[in-house]
């Protein structure tokens, strides 16, 4: 991270994903974890960190804010635990509406009223782009929309997933692109372009009703197709 104005620093990310949502100038890919209260969701022991940071928030005599960025199944699972526990809870999210990859534009609003209704702010079409920390702790975010806003937070969660890696398996298997990204093509027993090799995950494109092909991105998915 990099000192700017009132000794606020930013912080810095850089890999497939968070390019997107970040102001990127280091050329290391690793997910750096400088600020107190910035947090990801890659591991089981993020999930802990996470869980003893919202455990100090909830011992705070103050309603505490927390910006949540992305809009897709971890934001939803995080703004639901968070808003249950009485925090002030803000999604940041690229896109137009809640988890667009998979849910119908009705499902989408239907999620968005609910969590609405339950006092989650969801900023739309929104990325973003600085992370401000002071004395090695979070306090807020720097949006791109609307330009130069910022939101400011004790607790700052970047849900913004991954994306499968398929260099492996160029010139072998063929991939297509869907609304998440890039990934390998499979057909509905999830055999690939090569028989007997077979493809389950979020690193799949399935044939899908509502696009040509599509990822659908959720543990339970990948427990039960690796099942089938």
């Amino acid at each position: 991270s990099r000192e700017i104005e009132s000794s606020i620093s930013r912080q810095n990310t850089r890999d497939e994903i968070s390019e997107e949502y970040f102001c990127s100038d280091v050329e290391n890919t690793n997910i750096v974890y400088t600020c107190e209260g910035l947090h990801y969701l890659r591991s089981y022991q993020d999930a802990i960190n996470l869980s003893d940071d919202m455990s100090k928030l909830l011992t705070s005599p103050k309603k505490k804010k927390c910006i949540i960025i992305g809009g897709g199944y971890i934001a939803l699972e995080c703004s639901a635990a968070l808003a249950s526990c009485g925090l002030d809870v803000t999604i940041v999210m690229k896109g137009d509406r809640l988890v667009k990859n998979v849910f119908t534009a009705e499902v989408s609003a239907m999620y968005e009223k609910y969590f609405s209704d339950r006092g989650v702010k969801i900023l739309k079409n929104s990325v973003g782009e600085e992370i401000l920390c002071s004395n090695g702790a979070v306090v807020g975010c720097k949006l791109n929309q609307p330009k130069n806003q910022i939101l400011f937070a004790e607790l700052i969660i970047v849900g913004i997933g991954s994306i499968p890696s398929t260099n492996l398996f160029l010139d072998q298997l063929i991939t297509k692109t869907t609304v998440s990204g890039h990934a390998i093509a499979v057909d509905g027993s999830l055999q690939t372009s090569v028989q007997g090799v077979y493809a389950i995950g979020d690193i799949a494109a399935l044939p899908f009703r509502m696009y040509d092909v599509g990822q659908l991105e959720h543990a339970l998915h990948a427990r039960r197709s690796g099942e089938h």
